[in-house]
């Protein structure tokens, strides 16, 4: 089972559109509001490289670890497999 931590904010489309993709993909993952986390908005842009939400990382059981930024299907279902 993987790992998946979103980043996210509260005006972000893409965001919803994440959560709706890996709910329907039966996908549990932990989710950090940038709004009430400011702090560890730099942990999303080291990890991405981007200030752009949402920041997806999908960790496997050996320690793989695969950022998507923003919505991007064929990678969440690559990341996730």
């Amino acid at each position: 089972m993987s790992k998946i931590t979103m980043y996210t904010t509260t005006t972000c489309a893409s965001c919803n559109m994440v959560k709706k993709w890996l709910t329907m993909k039966s996908q549990e993952w932990e989710e950090v509001h940038l709004d009430e986390h400011p702090a560890r908005q730099q942990e999303a842009i080291d990890l991405s490289g981007s200030s752009t939400v949402p920041v997806t990382v999908v960790e496997k059981a050996n320690g793989i670890k695969s950022v998507i930024v923003g919505f991007n299907p064929a990678r969440l279902a690559e990341a996730i497999a």
